[in-house]
């Protein structure tokens, strides 16, 4: 009969034992298929910090499911802030012809709001001379960022961990500079003519916020954006890293605006408490405080959804509640991984006093869309069960598209 194994084997078993189970659990990932490499961003289903909050859905039949397209008449009463997830168009060292809106009409206009915010997880500009450190480096053609514009995304974050992936490229002056500072060059040059809001990069305080004032079916509101990024970077000289979200977030509700909105991006690489605890409580902390919107993403995957109860007096539009979309996961983005767990989220107030009506999820599927032919069509809405959605929401199929849901959320 053999002996035990000395303790030395034993250890050496026990990691070919974990090595084996972890190629495993990534055997479904799909190949690459020579297009490429490896995909950025696999399908990240690890746990994340969860709220423990009261129950927020009001009885369905208070409020039907609102129609997706924004201009029916039924949509006329509400004020309709949409967001998505991880975003760009560029391979990893290789900007893509600028034709990010094509990808967008495959969405027809489901993920247009009055409101509509995108996480551009990517530097802005045309080339760049020196990479980051990263395993994957991303700059996006500016002319991107008009056609999401002509097609109503009308909020841009900028804040997140591939912020700084070019080192040193020109800026919309053709000075050479790093990523974040490319972007805020490029951002300012292509705000020309639009009313839009960017936030997260920029030269001396990227935490400061500016307003904008839209006019919704004969209103004005005004609105304001922050962004921020948590993860292994915890203070950055042109963008807001981990240390200066709290500034950030403080700047934001400082405006008294009548609704804001803050994007949190997050990244599980070195610590899962990045897209955890950090994003839950500054999130959580952000509409106690009178926010509106949050808008997560980082996590690749969907995450759970929130209404927050404001605090007394820190409501600056009269809804009592907020939503906190932990995270939003993918949207459309040629380097990352095929999953369905993506989410459009949407958030309906009522005009006459904006109050936070109704919450509706509409799922999406990204898989390394791009510019080639064999890559289109990867794009798409998805169906997986809606009750996999956690948070204080229970949500109600929506009968306007199949897979997506909607909530009514109590006064």
């Amino acid at each position: 009969m053999l002996g035990s194994p000395d303790p030395m084997k034993r250890s050496l078993l026990a990691r070919l034992s974990l090595l084996s189970l972890f190629a495993a659990s990534c055997a479904s990932e799909p190949a690459s298929s020579g297009e490429g490499g490896d995909d950025e961003g696999s399908a990240d289903f690890t746990a994340g910090a969860k709220l423990t909050l009261p129950a927020e859905t009001d009885t369905a039949s208070n409020l039907a499911a609102l129609p997706l397209d924004a201009t029916k008449a039924e949509n006329g009463a509400f004020l309709d802030v949409r967001g998505v997830g991880d975003s760009g168009w560029a391979e990893t060292k290789h900007p893509l012809p600028a034709t990010f809106g094509a990808t967008l009409d495959k969405f027809g206009n489901a993920y247009r709001g009055d409101l509509s915010f995108i996480n551009w997880e990517t530097v802005v500009g045309e080339s760049c001379q020196t990479w980051g450190s990263a395993s994957f480096y991303f700059v996006s053609r500016r002319e991107n960022l008009d056609q999401l514009y002509q097609r109503g995304f009308n909020l841009v974050g900028n804040a997140n961990n591939h912020a700084r992936d070019c080192s040193a490229g020109p800026d919309a002056d053709g000075k050479i500079v790093g990523g974040e500072l490319m972007t805020a060059s490029h951002m300012a040059a292509a705000s020309a003519g639009k009313t839009w809001l960017w936030a997260g990069v920029g030269k001396g305080d990227p935490t400061d916020t500016k307003l904008q004032t839209f006019t919704v079916k004969g209103k004005t509101i005004t609105v304001a954006l922050g962004s921020g990024y948590f993860g292994s970077a915890r203070s950055c000289a042109n963008s807001v890293c981990a240390n200066q979200v709290e500034m950030a977030m403080q700047k934001v509700l400082a405006t008294k605006a009548q609704i804001r909105i803050f994007a949190i991006h997050c990244m599980e690489v070195g610590s899962p408490t990045y897209c955890g605890t950090e994003v839950t409580d500054a999130g959580k902390r952000f509409i106690e405080l009178g926010g509106d919107v949050v808008f997560g993403h980082g996590p690749h995957v969907w995450r759970p959804v929130y209404v927050v109860r404001k605090k007394a007096g820190t409501s600056t539009n009269g809804s009592s509640t907020g939503v906190l979309f932990q995270s939003l996961g993918n949207f459309a983005h040629p380097a990352l991984s095929d999953q369905e767990k993506n989410l459009i989220g949407r958030a309906l107030f009522d005009l006459s006093d904006l109050k936070l009506r109704q919450v509706q999820v509409l799922p999406v599927r990204n898989y390394r869309e791009g510019a080639a032919p064999e890559r289109l069509g990867r794009v798409r809405f998805s169906a997986p069960p809606l009750a996999e959605i956690e948070g204080n929401l229970t949500f109600t199929a929506h009968p306007g598209q199949q897979g997506s849901g909607f909530a009514n959320v109590k006064p």
